[in-house]
């Protein structure tokens, strides 16, 4: 599971557009909202988790590329 305060890296693979338009990714089973993509093509993303459960997470945007 994540855990927060923990960095990732998330391909552009495992990024998924939300019928709304937002972002999200698949990280190791678990989803993780990514606020301020919406609508950005991005190679990939390093998201710092700020909080997480067993399912879904929330991130904070490091570095997109």
């Amino acid at each position: 599971p994540l855990r927060e305060g923990e960095s990732v890296e998330v391909a552009a693979s495992d990024i998924i557009t939300t019928p709304s338009g937002g972002k999200v990714a698949s990280v190791r089973g678990c989803l993780v909202d990514l606020p301020g993509l919406d609508g950005e093509q991005v190679e990939r993303v390093v998201v710092r988790i700020k909080r997480a459960d067993k399912f879904m997470a929330e991130g904070e945007i490091l570095e997109a590329a």
